[in-house]
């Protein structure tokens, strides 16, 4: 988690890079909205890439995929609309799977 603690300390290590003149690279992911930026399709490959088959997987996608959405405003109501990403935030599976997502990103990162 990116807190007061880690500043400090991305700003030493940015500083002793420069007073060494050596390369330094910063990377910003924004996790604004992220819960809803989740590929149903690349879900599904993540899980099956765990070991996750059969049955669980197909409970799993139909947890997400089987979703609609409707905004009201006053008394009036929106067209209901098929959710084509997203995990549920509200729900206790929803924070697991957006983390075993972007567990991919975290394994590509330690490279660097």
């Amino acid at each position: 988690m990116f807190n007061k603690d880690s500043a400090i300390a991305a700003e030493v290590q940015l500083s002793s890079a420069e007073q060494a003149r050596s390369l330094c690279c910063v990377g910003c992911v924004d996790f604004t909205s992220a819960f809803d930026a989740v590929s149903h399709d690349k879900l599904l490959r993540c899980l099956y890439s765990y070991g996750i088959r059969g049955d669980l997987l197909r409970w799993t996608m139909n947890f997400f995929t089987s979703r609609t959405q409707q905004a009201k405003v006053g008394m009036a109501l929106s067209e209901l609309i098929n959710l084509l990403s997203g995990v549920i935030q509200g729900s206790s599976i929803g924070p697991v799977m957006f983390l075993m997502y972007i567990d991919g990103l975290a394994k590509h990162l330690e490279h660097y």
